[in-house]
Parts: structure tokens; C-alpha cells; sequence
């Protein structure tokens, strides 16, 4: 890997990292506010894809358990 490469991916992960943290804190802690039995899953799954871990998250939790 050139130097070209290393710069970008460690300017990928300056911006990507925070962007994962704050969204898996959040989900965390709404989790936890709403009285999810499983709110430290959500949190771990929310390091994971943003934002897709976040939509999934409200989908699941605010209309397919809404509805039942």
C-alpha cells in the first residue's frame, strides 16, 4: 500500500469512526430509555453500517412493534 492509500483510508476512518460511535451511543441509550430488554445488542449493532443500523433500528422498534 503506497502512501497515497494510507492517507486516504486513515482520513476515511477520521470520518467514519465518530459518525459510528455517536450513532451506536444513541441507539444505546433510546434502547435503554424505551426499556429494551436487549438495548446493549442495539448499541453493538449500531457500530455497524450507518446509517442502515439506524433505520433498521427505528423500523424495528417505532412501527413493526407499534403495530403488535
Amino acid at each position: 500500500m503506497n502512501t497515497y492509500n494510507k492517507s486516504l483510508v486513515i482520513k476515511i476512518l477520521l470520518i467514519a469512526a465518530p459518525i459510528l460511535i455517536a450513532q451506536a451511543i444513541w441507539i444505546y441509550n433510546d434502547a435503554k430509555k424505551r426499556g429494551s430488554k436487549h438495548y446493549f445488542l442495539w448499541g453493538i449493532f449500531g457500530l455497524h453500517h450507518a446509517p442502515g443500523a439506524l433505520i433498521m433500528y427505528i423500523l424495528v422498534t417505532r412501527i413493526i412493534f407499534k403495530k403488535k
